[in-house]
């Protein structure tokens, strides 16, 4: 099965495949997606690696597509199998670009290498992704592109030290330096005969080079801003360049400029094989929102097609009781492009506005009984972190970023705003029996509210008692005393408060970095603390006795010893099964573990998300976990075995879109959930009724299976 969703964050590269049918792209959130040209239709989809992908490129036998990204990440990717295999990363730091040579057997990566900076490139064996030598450049600036002339005799790199290196491909040795630019360059292509190389660069011009005599010939200078990306059209009559002043056709003769489409704006550029097409990605405010990627007419700079992505960040996830029975209950962020077909639409929206993706809140509740999405609300002004459901089944309060509130459930209409937070809510948990809400504010205070008048009943700590953000909060099961988690110059205090008088039970110094999670134990006699360095601790909750603590999340050096730790990695998820006899953490690190309650021991890791897991909650008989993340995924995962029984996600365009499916292809979703599908058979997209893969109340079986 291929989901055609679209990217969750900014597109950083696009290449084209040799013979022009596939077009392959790689974002901020190191997902990498191959898309037929002719249908537009998602070939192939993966989250290739962990952090930005920054560049990326086709094998000329059109077998493998190689990735590489931040902190040395490089990954090859398997055109119709569908493999994947991570390479070694050490020792370099950032790897902005790559090159397969021109025989499709060696992969080439330039970046800096991790201790002292030094610039560098490492050469790979495609097939076994073996590292076979690694060439020392001439300086310490980053190495910014790579490309191999027609005939594969010389490789072209450049930096941002201004320069131009050209290199014997045998050993990387300097054989010439293009010297002229006045910043860092950053887009390079040969001249189909091999004669001349196209630049561009910072200094916002794009410049014409004799490769044979590493002589300048001409220098494009004309309303150019930064030059991201250059190329040639098939017969070298004609220099391309991209810069923030849009797309620009150059006769590569003369240098006149042939023709300009200054509406067609993107941060990074590819020409088809055939000249007649091009793919461009237009870049957004935040690095982390989805943008749009289009396939232009070479000719009108027309788009012929336009991919709008979309991102949901699952906050939270939950089961919650009401008078009519339990229901899951999710919150979610939603960023999204918004489909405009049509000629000269790509930067400007209906109205004839600037284009930038929509962004807005979701809460959701799920009848898992039946299988089914039975509510879903929309808030055009804030993602949503938490999402309660009334007894009564009637309202739905959610807790944005500003503020609380309540919304009709049958009609998604907001009922009432609740006012008295201070301008940003950090933490908040809400009582077990549903009447009382406490938030982390802006202004270092916890705020206690009575959800049935909506008022705030008591902020904690008093003025002039400062402790902190209280990032993370948690009630005892009776609802009598609310635990704290703060953050304060890089320190985590853990604090009790009496709700009723506001009085302070305890106060201990217990974490070394900022608490980001809280959970108390079914029998109220425990408290779970989780910080952003990645260690949980378990605590006697009357006393704040430590019992406990592990090292539960990190990112290991690649090659590095057992036990050594390169990042820490936040906490952001942290539950306890119903008996209280587990716990379960998600972090950054994109992975749910589970832990004996009693000493700290690990039970399972549960490798699956492609991004930072949220929030994590056992079903109510405890036997599944499940886990919601940034990848906009919610996995539901066997909590004995591990095992993953299958995925949820939520759809673009309709609020009440959503699919779930298993490992082995089985689906259910909304009405339009076929919409959305196709099946990859290795060598060519099927349409969804290909197969008869449906399976009515799928969503039930997934949460209640045993």
């Amino acid at each position: 099965m291929v989901l055609q969703i679209g990217h969750e964050a900014q597109v950083n590269a696009v290449a084209f495949s040799s013979d022009g049918n596939f077009v392959a792209s790689c974002d901020e959130s190191g997902a990498v997606e191959i898309r037929e040209v002719a249908s537009g239709d998602i070939f192939r989809s993966v989250r290739a690696l962990r952090g930005a992908a920054w560049s990326i490129a086709f094998s000329g036998d059109g077998k493998n597509v190689a990735v590489a990204g931040s902190d040395g990440q490089i990954a090859v990717w398997d055109f119709w199998s569908g493999a994947l295999r991570r390479l070694p990363r050490e020792p370099l730091h950032e790897t902005l670009c790559l090159a397969f040579t021109p025989n499709s057997q060696t992969l080439l990566v330039g970046g800096r290498e991790r201790k002292n900076f030094s610039s560098e490139i490492r050469c790979f064996e495609v097939s076994s992704g073996k590292p076979l030598v690694t060439w020392k450049t001439e300086s310490y600036a980053q190495i910014e592109k790579m490309v191999f002339s027609p005939d594969g005799s010389t490789l072209a790199t450049s930096d941002d030290s201004n320069s131009i290196a050209l290199r014997n491909p045998q050993n990387g040795a300097l054989l010439k330096t293009l010297s002229g630019h006045f910043n860092g360059v950053q887009a390079l292509a040969w001249s189909p005969d091999g004669i001349t190389l196209l630049s561009g660069g910072r200094d916002s011009t794009a410049r014409l080079w004799s490769a044979l005599t590493g002589k300048l010939l001409r220098t494009w200078t004309a309303q150019l801003g930064d030059v991201t990306a250059v190329a040639w059209s098939p017969d070298g009559s004609e220099a391309w360049t991209l810069s923030s002043y849009g797309v620009r056709v150059w006769n590569a003769r003369d240098g006149n400029a042939l023709r300009s489409f200054r509406e067609v704006s993107g941060n990074t550029f590819a020409l088809a094989p055939d000249g007649k097409t091009f793919a461009l990605a237009q870049p957004t405010s935040d690095r982390d929102v989805p943008a749009r990627l289009g396939i232009f007419d070479s000719q009108s700079g027309n788009p012929i097609r336009i991919w709008s992505g979309y991102r949901d960040e699952i906050n939270s996830v939950s089961f919650q009781s009401t008078l009519a029975g339990v229901r899951l209950v999710t919150g979610h962020g939603i960023v999204t492009g918004d489909d405009e077909p049509g000629a000269n639409q790509y930067l400007v929206n209906k109205k004839g506005r600037p284009w930038e993706p929509q962004s807005f809140g979701v809460a959701r509740v799920w009848n898992f009984q039946k299988g089914s999405l039975q509510n879903a609300i929309r808030d055009d002004e804030n993602k949503i972190s938490e999402v309660v459901l009334a007894r009564d089944g009637q309202r739905i309060l959610t807790v944005r970023d500003d503020s609380p509130a309540w919304w009709s459930a049958s009609s998604g209409k907001l009922l009432k705003t609740l006012v008295g937070a201070n301008q940003t809510i950090y933490g908040c948990a809400v009582a077990r029996d549903g009447s009382t809400l406490a938030t982390g504010d802006f202004d270092e205070k916890i705020r206690v509210w009575d959800l049935k008048t909506g008022r705030v009943r008591r902020a904690l700590p008093t003025s002039g008692n400062s402790l902190g953000m209280a990032y993370a909060l948690a009630w005892s099961r009776d609802g009598r005393v609310l635990f704290a988690g703060y953050s304060e110059s890089g320190s985590g205090a853990l604090c009790a408060w009496d709700a009723q008088s506001g009085k302070n039970l305890w106060k201990i110094a217990a974490h070394n970095a900022d608490v980001s999670s809280l959970a108390v134990s079914p029998d109220g006699k425990f408290l779970a603390s989780a910080d952003s360095n990645g260690e949980l601790q378990k605590r006697d909750a009357k006393t704040g006795k430590l019992l406990w603590r592990v090292r539960a999340h990190w990112l290991p050096v690649a090659g590095s010893g057992a036990g050594e730790i390169e990042d820490a990695v936040k906490i952001w998820a942290l539950c306890w099964s119903p008996d209280g006899s587990t716990l379960a953490t998600g972090g950054e690190d994109a992975v749910v573990k589970t832990w004996a309650a009693r000493d700290g021991r690990l039970l399972q890791t549960l490798a699956g998300h492609g991004a930072l897991v949220n929030s994590a909650t056992f079903s109510p008989e405890g036997k599944t976990l499940l886990s919601s993340s940034d990848d906009g995924t919610i996995r539901f995962w066997n909590a004995q075995s591990g095992a993953l029984r299958g995925t949820l996600r939520t759809l673009p365009g309709k609020l009440d879109g959503w699919i779930a499916w298993t490992a082995d292809n089985f689906y259910d979703g909304s009405s339009n959930a076929e919409n959305f599908i196709r099946w990859n058979d290795g060598k060519k997209l099927l349409p969804v009724n290909a197969f008869d893969k449906r399976r009515a109340g799928l969503l039930a079986e997934l949460i209640s299976a045993p």
